[in-house]
């Protein structure tokens, strides 16, 4: 019995051993096996994981300013041909999409900027989003970038909440400019107690040419300077020399005016604000205003071809004589109500129009008057202050004068409508 029972160990243990080494050696042998199986059910488990991650979709854009942009994914392990559609949102107002196909595992999508511009300098958020073979609509992560003008290379000089993007010139002129943004915006907070401005970016080209073709290129229409409040952007042209300080003088806290104005507002507000209101206020806090606003107002008093102030109410001429005209007659307005009636109505005459309160309505709520009888006051206000008054002159004599400017046309008018008639009945009554 003893000498079977070895033997039957020898058949497992080939090696005469002892009897608790062979065992050792047994289970040993099992660890390894549990080891080796334990490991490949943890990579059998891992290996979804891994394709999913190799699956993982990369995104990428590029575009040239006013020509086209591109936007890209790539994914792994789709079917060829399947849809992918891209979503790009717009300055966080308007999103748009387009669907196209995968081929090759990318999604590309281009966009002409000549037939389709986007906004220049806009914010710009973008993302795919494709259904996998199971039916599972999958949505990437969402990309955000601004659309530069990437034709020229940007300099930048710093002072917060401001930063100054230029492309030629001295540095010390855009200190100084960075000097009036500051001095600029100290003076609208103090006066209409706008909240502060967390940032801004002041995108300064070398001359007209090159901000027109910008703003061209992005589907807008020419203008000398552009605000926008929403992307805490400025767009100025300004040329690297004396003259460019002079111009930044103007622009920069005209600009900064309508970026605090929808700061204080909001988006909804500020677009209820009347133009006279909103352009007035800009072109008051102009550090060096145009020398040429007072000779227009003059020239067109002397020519009794003011624009009536209800006119300015929705924006301004596209001629550009009436529309330095009508920023003249706005910020001379906006001064008469600050010298007559204070920051404190000025400010309370913002947020009854930021309400929803008519144009012509708006000023009775606060300033106890009409527009067209505010109009009055202030075109003798202008008489008086545009010019030396005569020894003796008073209020009165002017607003007799004013009245009978505004009234003789009408008179006439009434005249000739009234002649005729009383000739039929002067006639009727011989007959």
């Amino acid at each position: 019995m003893m000498m079977r029972t070895g033997h039957r160990r020898s058949l497992h243990c080939q090696h005469q051993q002892p009897q608790h080494a062979c065992q050792t050696k047994l289970r040993h042998s099992w660890s390894r096996k549990l080891v080796l199986a334990g490991l490949g059910c943890s990579l059998l488990l891992l290996l979804p994981g891994i394709a999913l991650a190799q699956q993982e979709p990369l995104l990428s854009h590029s575009y040239t300013y006013g020509q086209s942009a591109l936007f890209r994914m790539n994914v792994a392990g789709l079917p060829e041909g399947t849809a992918a559609e891209l979503f790009l949102r717009v300055n966080d107002s308007y999103t748009e999409s387009e669907t196209t196909s995968l081929k090759d595992g990318s999604a590309v999508v281009a966009r002409n900027l000549e037939s389709a511009p986007l906004p220049p300098f806009a914010s710009l958020t973008y993302w795919w989003s494709y259904e996998t073979p199971e039916g599972k609509v999958i949505e990437t992560p969402r990309q955000s970038f601004q659309y530069r003008d990437d034709r020229f290379t940007w300099r930048t000089v710093a002072t917060d909440p401001v930063r100054i993007h230029w492309i030629t010139g001295e540095r010390a002129d855009m200190e100084q400019a960075l000097d009036v943004a500051q001095v600029a915006l100290g003076a609208i907070h103090a006066a209409l107690q706008t909240p502060k401005i967390d940032t801004v970016d002041i995108f300064v080209y070398p001359s007209q040419t090159d901000l027109a073709s910008a703003m061209q290129l992005g589907g807008h229409r020419w203008a000398g300077g552009v605000a926008y409040p929403e992307l805490r952007v400025i767009l100025i042209a300004a040329p690297p020399n004396s003259d460019g300080l002079l111009a930044m003088q103007q622009v920069i806290p005209h600009e900064l005016t309508h970026m605090a104005l929808f700061n204080l507002l909001g988006s909804q507000g500020y677009a209820f604000l009347p133009t006279w209101l909103n352009e007035g206020l800009a072109t008051y806090f102009e550090t060096r205003p145009d020398p040429e606003y007072a000779q227009a107002i003059q020239t067109a008093q002397d020519k009794n071809d003011l624009i009536p102030l209800t006119a300015l109410c929705a924006p301004f001429p596209k001629d550009p004589v009436r529309a330095q005209l009508a920023y003249a007659q706005s910020g001379s307005f906006v001064h008469y109500l600050r010298q007559e009636y204070g920051w404190t109505a000025v400010r309370e005459l913002l947020w009854a129009y930021a309400d929803g309160q008519a144009c012509s309505t708006g000023t009775e709520s606060v300033l106890r008057h009409s527009l067209i009888q505010l109009e009055r006051e202030w075109r003798l206000w202008v008489e008086q202050s545009g010019k030396e008054l005569t020894e003796g002159a008073s209020p009165i004599n002017g607003g007799v004068t004013l009245f009978l400017r505004d009234t003789v046309p009408w008179l006439m008018l009434l005249t000739a409508l009234l002649v005729p008639a009383l000739l039929v009945m002067a006639t009727s009554r011989r007959d």
